[in-house]
């Protein structure tokens, strides 16, 4: 099950789904969709709908910002990241094999605390 996020289904999680499990407040979501850090789908009513490499990026920018670094410096660590990624023969993490997810957040991971913050809310909160 080694698929790339983009050939699979298209998954369109909401801001309060993306909150959830991300831990990022609704707000902060919103503030780096307006400096364009990540731009998720907008639905029909205008409302935003993440995607799982949205979701991806997103705990890229939480690791970055929980390790000391400004939102302007994160941009520019995914800047070189991309660039690094287009350049042909250059170094590529997937090409040899070292991609490994940021503090063990990777997309399954993500997943996982969402699900678990589903089941906990339906609860009622319970601790």
């Amino acid at each position: 099950m080694d698929q790339k996020l983009d050939q699979g289904p298209t998954v369109a999680l909401s801001i309060g789904a993306v909150a959830e499990a991300t831990g990022m407040s609704k707000r902060q979501l919103r503030y780096i969709d307006k400096i364009g850090l990540v731009t998720p789908e907008r639905s029909d009513g205008n409302q935003r709908r993440y995607s799982l490499s949205d979701l991806e990026r997103l705990m890229q920018i939480r690791a970055l910002r929980d390790s000391g670094y400004s939102l302007l410096q994160v941009r520019r660590v995914l800047a070189r990241r991309a660039a690094r990624k287009e350049q042909p023969g250059g170094p590529s993490a997937e090409a040899n094999g070292s991609r490994q997810p940021l503090a063990g957040q990777g997309v399954p991971g993500v997943l996982d605390r969402y699900q678990d913050a589903r089941i906990y809310f339906k609860r009622g909160k319970k601790t």
